[in-house]
């Protein structure tokens, strides 16, 4: 999202996490990490605990517009990428937002790429388990580009120290 000529905010892939251009600087806000997440009952209904395979057994919900061009699947992707699991016969459901599919997740409906920070409450609680604890993969990061000369002005440095509190001062 570009907020004017002088900011931008967006994603960042973790393995381009020192990014360098010239005449911009750019701020981290926020670390993710993102886990399958899913109802107790849902996770002891089909054995989940520690048994990734058997997430082809489940019904797995998406979040298809967890940002601009996402396929629908690129978290679940992702994931199953990094701990080399195959998902070949799971079924799907694609949700427009990703508290419809925690929803879901919540009342049973399925397994939800879950992003921690946003539902660290939820599984504090007992109301949504992450049935791999062991397999959490960290995500892309906000973050917050701007240039160099605009680091000096102080609507940049007002509207930073604002968004940096909101983003939990983890920038």
């Amino acid at each position: 999202m570009i907020l004017s000529s002088w900011m931008s905010l967006g994603w960042i892939l973790p393995s381009t996490s020192a990014l360098s251009l010239p005449g911009l600087a750019c701020t981290p806000l926020m670390n993710e990490s993102m886990t399958p997440v899913c109802s107790a009952y849902y996770a002891e209904k089909f054995g989940l605990m520690n048994h990734p395979e058997r997430l082809n057994e489940c019904r797995l919900l998406h979040d298809h517009k967890a940002w601009d061009r996402d396929s629908g699947d690129h978290e679940w992707q992702q994931w199953t990428e990094a701990f080399d699991i195959s998902l070949s016969a799971a079924s799907h459901l694609h949700c427009d937002q990703m508290e419809l599919s925690v929803a879901s997740a919540l009342h049973h409906g399925g397994v939800a790429m879950g992003r921690m920070g946003l539902l660290e409450e939820r599984l504090q609680s007992g109301s949504l388990v992450a049935p791999f604890p062991d397999k959490i993969l960290a995500s892309p990061y906000g973050y917050a580009l701007y240039t160099q000369q605009g680091n000096h002005w102080p609507k940049v440095q007002l509207f930073m120290a604002w968004i940096t509190e909101q983003a939990g001062g983890k920038g």
